[in-house]
């Protein structure tokens, strides 16, 4: 499903494959759900983490 994606993902990227907005996103990273960090001013998220979130989420 991931494939196509870089190792690191965009804000933009996150929100495309969740289905949600860029918003959402940020509050995910905010609350500290999604482990995100700053490159410059923008946020990158580790596809590993991404799938670590996705799992999370599964099993709750």
């Amino acid at each position: 499903m991931l494939e196509q994606y870089q190792d690191v993902l965009s804000v933009d990227d996150i929100a495309t494959i969740l289905r949600v907005s860029k918003g959402m996103v940020y509050n995910l990273i905010h609350s500290k759900q999604i482990k995100g960090f700053l490159v410059g001013r923008k946020y990158r998220i580790l596809k590993t983490e991404l799938i670590r979130f996705l799992d999370d989420s599964k099993n709750t």
